[in-house]
């Protein structure tokens, strides 16, 4: 008996523990932010393009497909940003600030991407240091214990809904102040009966649990003799 309920506890951990990356994976269509880091592309350092990809990612849920948003400051000295070797999409720029914001696809909520992009500075930027002209293949590393919801399809649908259920609710009210009155009075006289029914269903309760109790223990005792 007890290696039978240690094989069922062992199965129940593994099962539970299984739990969280399955919910991860399984996000509801819906906007939501997720915090990322930028590391080297051969080891866990942090990157040093990691102060030009700012913070936090945007993660939209559409249809089952998963899109990351990401902002890029000194957006002009980047001149290619890759996931996979493919160009992102490039979804707003805003010139004056000299940032845009990138998207890309992955499969699922993301845990690692590895990303290939090209700076380049001009001279000017930094007179007598010359110009810096540089390739790299740099990883975004997603906390995916980070994920909050911004917005989702059902949080749109649910306010609709509690707005008309209200606005119904409102007008329900309103017409009934009359009625109540008229109805505690009512109240007021069948209030010991509710009282006297709810006593008498309590009773038959405990009676039953109580008979229950005997019954078993009745049995135990003849299986024991």
């Amino acid at each position: 008996m007890k290696k039978i309920f240690s094989v069922v506890f062992l199965l129940f951990v593994v099962f539970y523990a299984s739990l969280p990356a399955s919910a991860n994976n399984s996000l509801a269509d819906g906007t939501y932010t997720i915090n990322y880091k930028v590391l080297k592309a051969d080891n866990d350092s942090v990157s040093i393009a990691n102060d030009y990809w700012e913070k936090p990612a945007k993660l939209i849920v559409k249809n089952g497909k998963y899109f990351v948003q990401v902002r890029l400051n000194h957006s002009s000295w980047i001149k290619e940003f890759k996931v996979s070797n493919v160009d992102t999409k490039v979804i707003s720029t805003d010139t004056s600030a000299n940032k845009r914001v990138a998207q890309f696809e992955v499969d699922q909520v993301p845990d690692i991407v590895t990303s290939q992009i090209h700076v380049y500075i001009p001279e000017e930027e930094f007179p007598g240091e010359g110009v810096y002209d540089s390739h790299y293949t740099i990883r975004l590393k997603f906390d995916q214990n980070s994920i909050k919801a911004v917005s989702s399809d059902s949080n749109s649908s649910n306010e609709s809904s509690t707005s008309a259920s209200t606005k119904t609710s409102n007008e329900k009210s309103s017409q009934n102040k009359t009625n109540n009155q008229n109805e505690t009075d009512k109240q007021t006289e069948n209030n010991p009966e509710t009282s006297d029914s709810t006593s008498l269903y309590v009773f038959i309760g405990l009676f039953l649990l109580s008979a229950a109790f005997l019954t078993f223990k009745f049995k135990s005792r003849f299986k024991v003799s």
